[in-house]
């Protein structure tokens, strides 16, 4: 029980790291393409 409850905090903990840095990243493509949008609308 007691190491189950370890495995559990353990992969909780790596996935919340990895949604971080998933989230900071999808960040990153969405400014991107807003920008993009906004220069295509401008230019047009």
């Amino acid at each position: 029980e007691q190491a189950l409850q370890s495995q559990k905090r353990d992969y909780f903990g790596i996935s919340s790291r990895n949604d971080t840095v998933f989230t900071e990243h999808l960040h990153e493509l969405y400014l991107g393409f807003a920008f993009l949008t906004i220069h295509e609308l401008g230019a047009g």
